[in-house]
């Protein structure tokens, strides 16, 4: 019967077999569901972030819903501000990075 079958099938066979065997030995459920440990922090990132909405002041949460153009102005100031600083620390991470 051995005979019946072609070399090339038998390799083929054989290679499916060790494929298969050798596959069966890795940890597929951390590939297929994500890392314990990154879910971990999420999970705490998010629970912060509702405790920390569940402990503001509505009326504070209320006025800065009603904004006026001023504010919106000085917050337009910050941003510019806070963009310059992310250009500044990129440029410093960027040539640190050289360095190594």
């Amino acid at each position: 019967m051995v005979s019946n079958i072609s070399k090339s099938t038998l390799r083929t066979f054989l290679l499916l077999i060790l494929t298969v065997t050798i596959a069966s030995t890795f940890e597929f459920g951390e590939l297929m569901y994500g890392d314990n440990e990154l879910q971990g922090a999420w999970k705490r990132s998010n629970a912060e972030l509702i405790n920390g909405l569940i402990g503001m002041d509505l009326g504070k949460l209320a006025k800065a819903g009603k904004r006026s153009r001023t504010s919106s102005m000085i917050t337009n100031d910050e941003n510019i501000n806070n963009d310059i600083r992310f250009k500044m620390n990129l440029k410093k991470l960027l040539s640190n990075q050289r360095h190594y």
